[in-house]
């Protein structure tokens, strides 16, 4: 797909799709990928889809990051950080142990059961938040490489433990920066990205920030029991799709 087939009406679709993502991620920082993948899937191959939702997602994260930096806590989201960072090329393993396709439907049944009780207002603070951010982190770095999957055990945790919602959102913001360039760098040293999968990042960094300035105006509006149950539900979907997905090959 190049710029000629970016005005055509499929292609209008894709930038709609990435409208969507980005005033989601925009107003609860995660769950781009949630809304793009099936739209970017019907015409781009698995690899371009997952270097385009890299950088599209990027570029959300560093507008927020800009934005709020007044709100980010390094104490709270470092460790887990770094935890994730280390142990994400040992994700990898667990593939030898099950296959992704059986970790996705396994991870996504857990999410749910936990989500649920968090969306009916039902939760339990870990009382020592820095060693369980530990704990969270090696878990989204885990499954990062193994299920693609790194976001839910992240959210949740921040969830659960009662974050404002602009704590949430650009303390998220910062986790999945970080995350996020060192798996586009991954794919940069393993020659993944190509010229052409930067035109089209660049194509579509338009609709990205026009996502992003609707997001952006809604934000300030959302009170906190509503940012929660938006989130906790973004959750909830990012799992159903996950299982959708792998029923789908199978069938």
């Amino acid at each position: 797909m190049d710029f000629v087939t970016l005005l055509s009406g499929t292609s209008l679709l894709v930038g709609l799709a990435v409208i969507a993502g980005s005033l989601i991620k925009g107003i609860t920082g995660f769950g781009f990928s949630l809304v793009t993948t099936p739209i970017l899937l019907l015409i781009l191959d698995p690899r371009t889809v997952v270097v385009l939702n890299l950088f599209l997602a990027t570029i959300i994260n560093v507008l927020i990051l800009v934005q709020s930096w007044h709100t980010i806590d390094f104490k709270r989201i470092g460790p887990m950080s770094i935890a994730c960072v280390i142990v994400t090329p040992l994700g990898a393993y667990i593939l030898l142990l099950l296959t992704a396709s059986t970790l996705k439907i396994l991870i996504a049944t857990v999410v749910v059961i936990f989500s649920i009780p968090l969306l009916l207002g039902f939760s339990r603070k870990f009382n020592s938040e820095g060693r369980s951010s530990l704990a969270f982190g090696i878990i989204s770095g885990l499954l990062s490489a193994s299920t693609s999957m790194s976001g839910p055990p992240v959210v949740l945790f921040a969830v659960n433990q009662g974050w404002p919602s602009d704590a949430i959102r650009s303390n998220l913001a910062a986790y999945f920066t970080l995350t996020t360039i060192v798996a586009i760098a991954s794919l940069g040293v393993a020659h993944v990205i190509t010229q052409k999968m930067l035109i089209l990042t660049l194509g579509l960094v338009l609709p990205v920030l026009a996502g992003y300035f609707v997001a952006n105006r809604i934000f300030p509006t959302v009170k906190a029991d509503l940012f929660r149950k938006i989130t906790i539900i973004v959750v909830i979907a990012t799992a159903f799709v996950a299982v959708a997905t792998e029923l789908v090959k199978v069938l």
